[in-house]
């Protein structure tokens, strides 16, 4: 219901909010007076059609305004930071008084980074959008005013801005994803050269006489040179015997890893190594070697994530030669421990099988309803393959652990599984 007249706001109010169905559409703003220019280049643009063509719905979807965004009541707006989300602009102090500590707590804890091109999206507390999206814009400056001037020739309001449009528009204005069209760079570019489809027969599978076209600059040379004895077309064997994608992409991540193993074995760990997240302690009840992870002890937020990653590589690749365990503690952990959804899927496909394949069991001690929604999030869309070898201990099961005395891990000493369980490997 509407309140009366004169009546008093409630208590809270806010002094100023701007709703949409309040704002000027597109289409019903006002239209500027044609030029004689307008006028001259309408007989020229005639036989034009214009790529933007004037369409009434959609410029019913657009407002031109102008002032604070804090003050619209809307589902969602738009926060333009730098990708270290610490730039401290006019706009960007109203939004974090307005909104409360809150935001920037959530902007600081979990945020964190916004690379260009990427949009990070949190809730907008006090504000009256529901949600605020941040990410990385352009920088603004008032005598910039080209939004009233360019807007018309790309969303004209009727039929005749859609003409005198077609004269400020360039020649070129790209494809239909508004790149640049450039004829040198149209060159062809095959899904995978040396193994088509053998049903394409659009490439020219012409064969070359290398031993000919050696011998011209190199007078009888050329079959003494170990390239002469290959075939005259070692594509056409790829052809006939081609490996599949799948073969292809396991050869590329098992060189991938080589390189990272290289890597591990040569360069200077000890900063990651003091942490004590990360390392090998006894074995379970089968005789198989179990690997500790102290969630706490690893700031996530401020490690090199990429040595880290080389140490758990030097530490666990002679190790998952065999069948092995692994617990990982995530008492007293915090936004401050989590490494991004992102490292992990990169670090489960760059691994290689066998850390998969003889993994046993993957133990979570005194999980939270975060860490378990991420779990199943994770071993559901990315892992599927170790979906049932991961279990979550609560309660007293957390204090079934592995047969080391007196280590301290997150909180937890641990002293000898003090309850044994038939279905739990520890002994």
């Amino acid at each position: 219901m509407m309140e009366e007249e004169g009546s008093q706001d409630p208590l809270g109010a806010r002094d100023h909010v701007v709703y949409v169905d309040n704002m000027t559409r597109w289409n019903f703003t006002v239209l500027p007076l044609a030029s004689d220019e307008d006028s001259q280049n309408h007989s020229e643009s005639e036989e034009k059609v214009s790529p933007f063509p004037w369409r009434n719905d959609l410029n019913n979807k657009i407002i031109l305004w102008s002032g604070d965004i804090t003050e619209l009541s809307v589902h969602a707006i738009v926060h333009s930071t730098n990708e270290r989300m610490t730039e401290r602009s006019s706009v960007t102090e109203t939004l974090y008084t307005k909104a409360g500590p809150k935001l920037e707590a959530e902007i600081k804890n979990n945020i964190k980074v916004c690379k260009t091109g990427d949009a990070k999206i949190s809730e907008g507390f006090d504000l009256l959008s529901r949600y605020v999206i941040h990410t990385v814009g352009p920088r603004y400056n008032v005598k910039y005013n080209v939004y009233e001037e360019v807007l018309p020739l790309y969303f004209p309001r009727n039929p005749q801005e859609e003409r005198e449009s077609l004269a400020h528009l360039p020649e070129d204005i790209g494809d239909d994803m508004g790149e640049p069209v450039i004829p040198e760079r149209q060159i062809r570019i095959m899904d995978k050269p040396i193994y088509p489809k053998s049903d394409d027969r659009d490439f020219d599978d012409k064969t070359v006489d290398l031993n000919a076209e050696f011998g011209k600059s190199i007078n009888g040379t050329v079959g003494q040179h170990p390239f002469a004895s290959m075939q005259a077309d070692p594509d056409t064997q790829k052809r006939l015997n081609p490996r599949s994608d799948v073969d292809m992409k396991k050869v590329e991540a098992r060189k991938r890893y080589e390189r990272l193993l290289k890597r591990a074995r040569t360069e200077d760990l000890t900063d990651i190594a003091s942490l004590r997240c990360l390392y090998r302690t006894g074995q379970d009840r089968f005789g198989r070697p179990v690997i500790v992870f102290v969630g706490r002890n690893f700031p996530a937020s401020t490690v090199d994530l990429e040595k880290a990653l080389l140490y758990a590589i030097r530490l666990l690749d002679p190790i998952v030669e065999q069948d092995y365990v692994v617990v990982y503690f995530h008492t007293h952990t915090s936004g401050q421990n989590l490494p991004p959804m992102n490292f992990l899927k990169n670090v489960y496909h760059i691994l290689d099988h066998k850390y998969k394949k003889n993994l046993k069991s993957f133990y979570v001690v005194h999980p939270t309803w975060w860490s378990k929604f991420a779990t199943w999030f994770f071993t559901t869309f990315t892992a599927s393959d170790i979906k049932q070898k991961v279990h979550s201990l609560k309660g007293e099961w957390s204090q079934v652990l592995c047969s080391v005395r007196g280590r301290d891990c997150g909180g937890i000493v641990m002293n000898g599984a003090s309850k044994l369980c038939e279905n739990s490997d520890f002994m």
